[in-house]
This record gives C-alpha cells, sequence and structure tokens, in this order.
C-alpha cells in the first residue's frame, strides 16, 4: 500500500507539472494570437488609409479637410440606422468615409463586435448605399459631366 500511495503521489506530481506546462504554453499562445490581432487591425488600418487617399491625399492637396467630411458622412449615415455606436470602432478600421464603409466586410465587423442583427442591417445599407451611388464618380458628381 504504501509503495502504490507513493507511485500515485509520484503520477500526481507529474500530472500537475504537465497542467502547468499546458497552462503556461496556452497564455503564451494567447500573447502571440494578441500581438498577431493587433498587428493584423494595424495592417488593415494602413491599407484602407492608404486606398483612400490614393497614396496620399495630402501630396493631392486637400488630406484632412476631405477626411472630416467623409467622417462626417460616415456619421449621418450611421445615425440614420442608429447604429452611431459603431463610429469609432470602425473608424479604428480605417472605414472613415464612405468608399472604406463599402470595403468592409463581415470579418470586419466580427473583428469590432458588431451584433449579428446590425450586421446585416449595415451589410443591407451598404448594397442600398452602392445601388443608389451606381452612377457617380469617387467625388459623388455624376458620372461624365
Amino acid at each position: 500500500v504504501v509503495g502504490f500511495s507513493a507511485a500515485a503521489a509520484a503520477v500526481d506530481g507529474d500530472v500537475e507539472s504537465q497542467l502547468s506546462a499546458a497552462h503556461a504554453e496556452i497564455e503564451r499562445l494567447r500573447a502571440v494570437l494578441d500581438r498577431v490581432a493587433a498587428e493584423r487591425d494595424a495592417l488593415k488600418t494602413l491599407l484602407a488609409k492608404q486606398q483612400l487617399d490614393g497614396g496620399g491625399a495630402a501630396a493631392h492637396g486637400g488630406g484632412k479637410k476631405k477626411k472630416v467630411s467623409g467622417v462626417r458622412e460616415v456619421e449621418a449615415w450611421l445615425d440614420a440606422m442608429d447604429m452611431k455606436q459603431y463610429l469609432r470602432p470602425l473608424r479604428a478600421l480605417g472605414a472613415d468615409s464612405m468608399p472604406a464603409i463599402l470595403a468592409v466586410d463581415e470579418l470586419d465587423l466580427d473583428d469590432i463586435c458588431m451584433k449579428r442583427i446590425h450586421k446585416r442591417r449595415f451589410m443591407d445599407a451598404v448594397i442600398r448605399y452602392k445601388e443608389q451611388h451606381s452612377g457617380l464618380d469617387g467625388d459623388g458628381a455624376a458620372a461624365g459631366r
């Protein structure tokens, strides 16, 4: 009985040691995933800004002023759907103008923890916006004028 108890205690100690090592590895991997997610978000933001600016809006003149009016348009668009609470998270993604909003996909909406029903409304509104503005060029003017 004494030999069995010693063997059981050794096994328990080994199991606890393995569990502790596994928990430490899980925490290490969570930290890695957090860093990867932060880098992904930063790259998405950078890419969205580059796409919006066409390589740098400031170089083409207008830079900041155009961005402010874009944010106001997005804010009004979200407000009309009672979804203004998503303005800050969308801006963090780099979606601070309607062209950028039109590039947002469902994975982006998952990233900002948008509720499922709001995602449906958002994506439906994007489709409607595209349909309503399909005859317009990038500046909102009728194409060909």
